[in-house]
């Protein structure tokens, strides 16, 4: 694996696990941010999608569309599951929430699609 391949990987990871942890903290403890939430949602996924698109271009040979197609299945089951373990530490599990996901998922992965064609 290339060195630029790793470090994709490393930081994809690094990110995944803060956003996992960042919602999944009870709802007392959320910080603050000047953002809507949904909002924050669409930009938090695009940036996961965006970065495990990377990640996975830098380790194979999969053309553009193949890697689109597999980065939104991981983040469209991700994100469902994402809402539903919500419930576990007394946060909602809204389905507009996973609507914001899907979004800005989707809108990452067209735009990367596009940028890094064959």
């Amino acid at each position: 694996m290339s060195r630029a391949a790793r470090i994709c990987w490393v930081l994809t990871i690094v990110y995944w696990c803060g956003l996992f942890a960042l919602t999944h903290l009870p709802a007392v403890k959320l910080p603050v941010v000047p953002i809507k939430d949904k909002t924050a949602h669409f930009i938090s996924y695009g940036v996961l999608a965006t970065a495990l698109f990377l990640s996975i271009r830098f380790s194979t040979q999969k053309s553009a569309p193949r890697i689109a197609i597999t980065v939104l299945t991981i983040l469209l089951a991700y994100g469902a599951l994402d809402e539903w373990t919500q419930l576990l530490v007394n946060r909602s599990c809204e389905m507009a929430d996973w609507y914001a996901d899907v979004s800005g998922a989707s809108v990452a992965v067209v735009l990367m699609t596009l940028l890094l064609r064959d």
